[in-house]
């Protein structure tokens, strides 16, 4: 029996013990379309189901609360959030599975990212979603934020790795759409014998369904244990939002070297219709249209990730993107990104051919749709 769905039973029979909020229901669905031009590598172009995401969400503050969440796209089903929480007037608890807390345009949902994909260092050198324990604590001018974490419910290996993180979040300004964004955080992971990690990354898109990577490691042996760290940095000042990560994570091996891969990002988009973007304490979510035509952005984000370490050769990338987006109402968005993908120094090959120094530049077109 699946994992999750052992947990969805046990979930059934622990509810209604205690008092839950009315569920309200959710959708998100991106189509997009995505035409890529490289000196060697050709992936398949063409429209794509980038998300077909499905939720169930249920909070009272102060009181207990539930999000249960799935993403279809691809033909199965992958957890995106699935937990029980309680909340106070400060604190958060929660059980299940949930995003571990390193890295601001990790914790930034899909939905409401400024360009279509993450930067290549966030999406390479952070987990995803981990089953575990959460705390979370509203400080006076900024917030904590705790996990501790296993596998993911959506991992079918044997390995069971125990990890611990903690993001310290700083809001030295936070006066309307005057705010001022701090951060820094790390996870310190105890790697199961039975797992090899291994570390890739797309080129800032996601030709061939996702599948496509000019950056990969491969499985590393003999890793002990992994201690990953970031610096976050963000302001905005009206329609004017930048925003700057730096991350790095060390691969403490039995019987080799250290490995150490790290990369970093900038990113700033301007509303040219003047709206600011929301902020919830933790990241920036939301462009809330105030005219009848929507509102409009541009921007543009520059990241750099290097995987090459002693003798590991995953390869450096640097990509520029440059994006204008249009949100049409709070519910129908439309996203054009240009990408401009330099990758060099790996060794890595796809479909025989090494990668080696591949240049490509990309279009995703994108429709989004939520309810």
């Amino acid at each position: 029996m699946p994992r999750w769905l052992l947990l969805l039973i046990l979930l059934s029979f622990t509810l209604p013990a205690v008092a839950l909020p009315p569920p309200e229901f959710g959708a998100r669905v991106q189509l997009e379309h995505i035409d890529y031009n490289g000196d060697r590598q050709n992936p398949p172009d063409g429209f794509f189901w980038r998300a077909i995401r499905l939720s169930v969400t249920g909070q009272t503050n102060p009181g207990w609360g539930y999000k249960v969440e799935y993403d279809v796209a691809y033909g199965h089903a992958d957890a995106e959030n699935l937990y029980l929480s309680y909340m106070n007037r400060d604190n958060e608890w929660s059980l299940g599975e949930r995003k571990v807390p390193l890295g601001m345009a990790r914790l930034t949902s899909a939905g409401r990212l400024t360009l279509a994909e993450r930067p290549a260092p966030v999406e390479s050198l952070t987990d995803s979603t981990r089953f575990g324990l959460w705390y979370a604590r509203e400080l006076e001018q900024g917030l904590l934020q705790t996990m501790l974490y296993s596998r993911s419910i959506n991992d079918s290996g044997n390995a069971r790795p125990l990890g611990l993180a903690a993001r310290l979040v700083l809001n030295p300004v936070r006066d309307g759409d005057r705010i001022v964004h701090l951060a820094s955080a790390a996870a310190y992971e105890n790697v199961d014998r039975r797992a090899d990690p291994s570390y890739s990354a797309r080129p800032e898109a996601r030709p061939d369904r996702g599948r496509f990577r000019l950056l990969n490691t491969g499985s590393i042996e003999d890793v002990a244990n992994t201690f990953s760290g970031g610096l976050e940095a963000a302001f905005q000042v009206g329609a004017l939002t930048t925003k700057a990560e730096y991350l790095r994570i060390r691969l403490d091996r039995r019987r080799a070297s250290n490995l150490v891969f790290d990369g970093w990002y900038v990113e700033s988009s301007y509303r040219l219709t003047g709206e600011p973007m929301t902020y919830d304490g933790s990241s920036f979510r939301d462009v809330v249209p105030r005219g009848t035509y929507g509102a409009w952005e541009v921007a543009a984000r520059y990241s750099r990730l290097d995987l090459n370490d002693g003798g590991v050769r995953g390869g450096r990338q640097d990509a520029v993107t440059l994006a204008l987006n249009w949100y049409a109402t709070e519910r129908l968005r439309f996203y054009a990104n240009l990408v401009d993908v330099r990758a060099r120094g790996g060794d890595v090959e796809i479909d025989g051919m090494p990668v080696g120094r591949e240049s490509a530049q990309i279009v995703v077109l994108r429709t989004q749709i939520g309810f």
